[in-house]
C-alpha cells in the first residue's frame, strides 16, 4: 500500500468476525488461480499468497513494508511463492505478468487519485484475458450508518463509485458482496451447494422471518476484458470453528477478568464502607473527645476561680485573725494596765485615808435606790 499503512490481519491475532472475512476472500480466490501465475498485491502478512500458492502455478507476494515481507519470506517457504517490496502504484513486475491480481482491503487505503493509478497499474502487469479481484468495504454500511471513522482508511467507495472506478478500466466486471452472517445448516451429500436460503432476523424472544435482504459490509469484484460467468456464490465454512473458540475463549478470559474486577471492586466498596464507617466512629469519638476536653477545662477554670477565691478568703480570714490578736492584745495590755492602776490606787496613801467616806457615800446610793423602789 501506498503510505505503508498499519492496519493489517494477522492471523491469531484478531477476533473470529476479521479472519471470516479475511480467509473467505482467499478461499474464494482459489477457484480463480488453478494453475495461473498470480500477483498479491499488499499482500501483508503472507498468509493469502501462501495459500493461493496450494493451487497456483506461481505466486508473488507484494508490499509496501519491507519489515512484513521479510516476516512473509521466513515463515512461508514453497518453491512457487515469493514476495517483494512495492507499491499499489507502482508494483515493480513487468507488463503483463500475471494471469490473476488479488488486492483485498487495499483501495481505502489510496487517495482518490491515486486509486485510478492503482487500477492502471494493475492492467499493465496483468494478461490481456486475466483476471482482476478485489475487494473494497461498502462506505455506507462501513461508515456512514454506524458512524464510525477509520483512521487508516483515505477513501472509502460506494457502491455506484466503486463499479465506475472498475467499469472504466475493464470490460467486464462483476460485483459481489460480503458479509458475515450468523447461519445455521442442514444438508445431504446430495445436496452440497445447492440449499434453500431462509432469511431471519432474531432478538431476545426468538427469530422471524423477514423481507430483509443481505447486505454488504464489502464488495468483492472479478473483473475482465475477456468474457466471464457470472461467479457463483460462495460460503466459507469453519469446520474445525478455530476462529470461532479461540474468540470464546477470549471471552470467557474477559469475562474472568471481568468478574474478578467486579470482585475486586465490590471488595474495596466494602472496604471502603467499613473504613468510611470507622472514620465516623473515629469523628464521634474525637468530637466526644473535644467536648469532654471543653467540659474539663471549664471544670478546672471553675476550680481554680475557687481556689483562688479561697485564697482571698484565708488571706482575708488570716488579716481579720491578725485584727483580731492586735485588739486582744491591747484589750489584755489594757486590762494590765487598769489592774495596775486599781492596785497603785489601792495601795496608796489616799485611799487608805478616804476609805469612810466611801463607804458613807455607799450606804448612801443603797438607801436611795431603795427609796425610790
Amino acid at each position: 500500500m501506498n503510505g505503508g499503512s498499519t492496519e493489517r490481519y494477522l492471523p491469531g491475532s484478531m477476533d473470529a468476525l476479521t479472519a471470516y472475512e479475511h480467509w473467505h476472500r482467499y478461499f474464494y480466490a482459489l477457484g480463480f488461480v488453478k494453475g495461473k501465475v498470480v500477483i498479491d498485491v499488499a499482500c501483508g502478512e503472507g498468509y493469502g499468497s501462501n495459500l493461493l500458492a496450494h493451487v497456483a502455478r506461481r505466486v508473488i507476494g507484494v508490499d509496501s513494508d519491507s519489515e512484513i515481507i521479510e516476516h512473509a519470506r521466513c515463515n512461508y517457504l514453497r518453491d512457487n511463492l515469493s514476495y517483494q517490496t512495492g507499491l499499489a502504484t507502482e508494483i515493480g513486475l513487468p507488463e503483463r505478468t500475471a494471469d490473476v491480481v488479488v488486492s483485498f482491503e487495499t483501495l481505502e487505503h489510496l487517495e482518490e487519485g491515486h486509486q485510478k493509478l492503482f487500477v492502471n497499474e494493475v492492467r499493465r502487469v496483468l494478461k490481456d484475458d486475466g483476471l482482476f479481484i478485489i475487494s473494497s468495504p461498502n462506505k455506507l454500511l462501513y461508515s456512514d450508518i454506524p458512524g464510525i471513522i477509520n483512521s487508516f482508511h483515505k477513501h472509502e467507495l460506494y457502491e455506484d463509485e466503486f463499479k465506475k472506478l472498475l467499469t472504466d478500466n475493464f470490460d467486464n466486471v462483476h460485483v459481489m458482496g460480503q458479509k458475515v452472517y450468523v447461519s445455521s445448516f442442514i444438508w445431504t451429500e446430495e445436496s452440497v451447494g445447492f440449499w434453500n436460503e431462509h432469511v431471519a432476523s432474531s432478538d431476545s424472544k426468538g427469530a422471524y422471518s423477514t423481507q430483509r435482504h443481505k447486505e454488504p459490509l464489502y464488495f468483492i469484484a472479478v473483473c475482465s476484458h475477456r468474457d466471464i460467468k457470472a461467479p457463483r456464490a460462495s460460503v466459507f465454512l469453519d469446520a474445525g470453528e478455530g476462529f470461532l473458540k479461540a474468540t470464546q475463549l477470549e471471552v470467557a478470559v474477559c469475562k474472568t477478568e471481568l468478574r474478578n474486577v467486579s470482585d475486586a471492586a465490590r471488595i474495596a466498596r466494602e472496604d471502603a464502607m467499613e473504613a468510611r464507617q470507622q472514620a465516623e466512629i473515629a469523628l464521634m469519638e474525637k468530637e466526644r473527645a473535644y467536648r469532654e476536653a471543653i467540659s474539663a477545662r471549664q471544670e478546672a477554670r471553675a476550680a481554680l476561680m475557687d481556689r483562688d477565691r479561697a485564697s482571698e478568703e484565708a488571706t482575708r480570714a488570716r488579716y481579720e485573725a491578725d485584727v483580731v490578736a492586735g485588739d486582744a492584745k491591747r484589750a489584755k495590755e489594757a486590762v494590765k494596765n487598769l489592774e495596775y492602776r486599781v492596785w497603785l490606787m489601792e495601795n496608796s496613801v489616799s485611799w487608805r485615808l478616804t476609805y469612810g467616806l466611801r463607804f458613807i457615800r455607799a450606804l448612801q446610793r443603797r438607801c436611795m435606790k431603795n427609796i425610790w423602789r
